[in-house]
């Protein structure tokens, strides 16, 4: 949410020399709406030609699965990494804070339950990969998390999920996770 393109850059590297050809998409939940961040989206990705796949971290994967029905054709694959899929308990404990005031129309969408029971779901095979690299004795107690999103909060029916031991904040940077993505992928046809 506060993250740019540029903490994507291992993740991009290894999907390249996997033989695919990444496209970054960056926004800003402090200046933009929810809604106009998924139409720039829909607008980078009706530019794609041929098959392709999304690998989206936390609310980069809130949006893929908001914009699913405006896509293109040619997606095939969608790959979640630390997405919450239900309201994730921080976004909702800290809602009301100032500083979370900062992460604008974004962020209170996160603090609804009632928006994501109205996501679609994507149309394609899915891919959740959550954390399990939480502290223990962290906000969100004993239950197994990536430090800010729940295992629990990452589940969504009908896609398949994977657990690594990885922190919410690095999980894209984790060689296992980029070779459970780029498997899960396939090979890039060229």
């Amino acid at each position: 949410m506060f993250r740019s393109p540029a903490s994507l850059v291992l993740l991009r590297v290894r999907l390249a020399r996997a033989g695919h050809e990444p496209v970054s998409f960056g926004y800003s939940v402090a200046f933009e709406s929810f809604e106009r961040i998924v139409a720039r989206f829909v607008e980078l990705a009706s530019s794609i030609e041929g098959p392709w796949a999304i690998v989206g971290h936390s609310l980069g994967g809130v949006i893929a699965r908001a914009a699913t029905p405006l896509l293109p054709q040619g997606l095939e694959k969608v790959v979640m990494l630390g997405t919450p899929n239900r309201s994730p308990e921080l976004a909702r404990r800290f809602s009301g804070l100032p500083l979370f005031r900062l992460a604008g129309d974004a962020g209170r969408k996160l603090a609804d339950d009632a928006f994501f029971s109205e996501l679609p779901r994507p149309r394609v095979p899915t891919l959740v990969v959550a954390g399990t690299g939480g502290p223990r004795w962290g906000p969100l107690g004993d239950r197994p998390s990536d430090g800010v999103v729940a295992v629990e909060e990452t589940r969504l029916e009908g896609a398949l999920h994977r657990e690594v031991p990885c922190l919410h904040t690095f999980i894209m940077n984790s060689p296992e996770v980029a070779r459970i993505a780029t498997d899960f992928i396939g090979p890039a046809s060229r």
